[in-house]
């Protein structure tokens, strides 16, 4: 979404009730520092804006606020201040301002031409030279009060500023009273507008003669605010983390306690079939056939208690039986090396060199 100077400069300046907000002003000086040609365009508004008062199509509230608009945009703009010096600027004003009259003879929009004139030969005699030679020259000439303090705007760097303040202030308080968001990460970006609004305003103070002494106040007054809030935010984030975490605890009711119960176990082992081969070649080497071992192991479980079931050692009873008539591998006839014996072997028939060896 785009909108025109022109209709900015109209929203602007066109309530003549009251005078032209700081942010809608603020917005003005944006566009003339960052879109090329906007300086020039605002200058040929204001002049046209001139131009309908000296014929009395406007009226004195709407150039008033003309008036206030370009004040402000030339004491933060720089690119703004070359466009007021242009000849044609400088011959429409001193036209509104009647210059041929004393100080003390002038209407309201006479006198806040005068005051222009003074705040920008006073405080830029450099860059708008001919408005300091206009001031010494209607001083002397007791059209501009010598005494009269000129109004001078507080710096945009302090200015912008205030809105950042105000939501950090916000901010601290949501959390201070209902400990909404991260209360280190809130006061980490607190501490960091205010570091950058303090050091302004001590800039400012330090060139107190050219602002409102009740304006230059009201900017200390919110710093401070700032920072005596930061102070119980940092408080309270002490607080939280000297707290001590209580232990939580647990009771359970013992009839809810679940208890062993007794069981018992039979192993019995066997060994695996072999062949009667085996058998024998275990026999040929004068070692003993053995039968198949036999474990058997009963206990129950009551009050930690083990107990054997029968004649058996406490944990359990091997039994050896060395009678082969006895043994399961009777009767069972299974070939370990049956794979060997699969094996055929062709007898061949002796060859003629061999027979003739033989």
């Amino acid at each position: 979404m785009s909108i025109k100077l022109s209709e900015l400069v109209f929203n602007t300046v066109s309530d003549i009730h009251t005078s032209p907000i700081d942010s809608d002003m603020r917005t003005i000086v944006n566009a003339v520092e960052k879109v090329d040609g906007a300086d020039i365009a605002l200058r040929l508004q204001l002049e046209d804006k001139m131009r309908d008062y000296s014929k009395k199509r406007i009226s004195e509230g709407e150039i008033l606020n003309c008036l206030v608009l370009a004040n402000y945009v030339v004491q933060n703009s720089p690119c703004f201040r070359t466009q007021v010096a242009e000849l044609s600027f400088v011959n429409r004003l001193q036209k509104i301002g009647k210059m041929k009259k004393l100080h003390n003879e002038v209407n309201i929009v006479e006198d806040k031409v005068r005051e222009l004139i003074a705040v920008w030969g006073t405080y830029f005699p450099c860059e708008l030279s001919e408005y300091a030679f206009l001031y010494k020259r209607y001083c002397n000439q007791s059209i501009i009060n010598p005494r009269t303090q000129p109004t001078v705007f507080l710096p945009t760097e302090v200015t912008r500023l205030i809105p950042h303040v105000e939501h950090n202030l916000r901010n601290i308080t949501r959390a201070l009273e209902i400990g909404s968001g991260n209360l280190e990460t809130i006061y980490k970006h607190g501490m960091k507008i205010s570091a950058k609004y303090q050091k302004q305003c001590a800039l400012c103070r330090k060139q107190a003669v050219r602002y409102d002494v009740n304006q230059l106040n009201a900017i200390e007054e919110i710093g401070e605010r700032l920072e005596e809030y930061l102070k119980e935010l940092e408080k309270e984030i002490q607080n939280n983390s000297n707290k001590l975490v209580e232990p939580t605890t647990f009771s359970v009711d013992e009839s809810e306690l679940v208890r062993p119960i007794s069981c018992k176990f039979n192993v019995s082992l066997l060994p695996p079939p072999s062949s009667p081969k085996l058998h024998s070649i275990l026999h040929y080497r004068g070692e003993s056939p053995t039968s198949p071992i036999s474990q058997s192991c009963c206990y129950s479980r009551n009050d930690n208690h083990l107990e054997s079931s029968g004649d058996l050692s406490p944990l359990c009873n091997f039994s050896l039986s060395l009678d082969p008539s006895k043994s399961p591998l009777k009767g069972c006839t299974p070939n370990i090396f049956s794979f060997d014996e699969d094996l055929q072997f062709e007898q061949h028939q002796p060859g003629p060199l061999q027979n003739s060896l033989l």
